[in-house]
């Protein structure tokens, strides 16, 4: 991965807004105030997040949420300058909702042409409320996960995936998911915290299973919600 990429990894962007941080208050302790300009130009923090989750190393299918992120700074920045003569609050609710429908149906319009059939696939969508999901089958493929203020429990450990890998695209805005898998999987959490939390509570046992060990990789965001993987 190239220099240029590892600076988007989160943890490279939080000391970079450390050391932002500790420039703006050295330079307002010296006599020259930018802080409030600084704050008041806030919706740039948002263009900053979507070109850092486009750029990342998590960069690739899911671009969604960047890119809308990337929008409502862009939108937000021109209502400071009058150039909309709009409020943010009442921007925010239809914004939101779009976000949710093209998330909603981005596995289907920006995902693989060829999608497995639901009883192969992980499809779950929770907004407002909470659901489980068990799946037996043994050739799961892959699928999504979307939890918008609310919750929702996975439960495959009786199932298994057809291939030696997949993937599984999650998104917990302000909500969670749970998710639990076969001890023979090994989890591999490429998913981004955004306010939010990941854990990964798996242990692979398929050599002492003396079964094949299969791949998880879990790709997606925690945007002030949480996503727990366990056993």
């Amino acid at each position: 991965m190239s220099k240029f990429a590892d600076l988007f990894r989160p943890r490279a962007i939080i000391g970079l807004i450390i050391i932002a941080v500790a420039m703006l208050i050295l330079l307002e302790n010296l006599g020259i105030s930018i802080f409030q300009k600084v704050l008041g130009n806030w919706p740039l923090a948002l263009i900053i997040i979507g070109a850092a989750m486009i750029y990342g190393p998590n960069k690739g299918k899911n671009r969604v949420i960047p890119i809308a992120l990337i929008g409502l700074g862009i939108l937000f920045l021109l209502t400071i300058y009058d150039v909309f003569n709009l409020h943010w609050n009442k921007l925010i609710v239809p914004v939101l909702l779009l976000i949710v429908g093209l998330y909603f149906l981005r596995p289907r319009l920006f995902g693989s042409s060829e999608y497995a059939s639901p009883e192969n696939s992980i499809e779950v969508f929770s907004i407002l409320g909470g659901g489980e999901f068990n799946s037996r089958s043994p050739k799961l493929s892959g699928g999504y996960i979307t939890c918008i203020l609310g919750g929702s429990n996975i439960d495959v450990r009786d199932a298994d995936m057809e291939n030696s890998s997949m993937e599984l695209d999650v998104l917990s805005f302000m909500g969670g998911a749970d998710i639990r898998v076969p001890t023979h999987w090994q989890v591999n959490i490429k998913a981004v915290p955004l306010l939010g939390g990941i854990s990964n509570n798996t242990t692979c046992l398929a050599e002492q299973m003396q079964l094949p060990k299969k791949t998880l990789t879990i790709k997606g965001y925690a945007v002030m919600g949480s996503i727990d993987v366990k056993n």
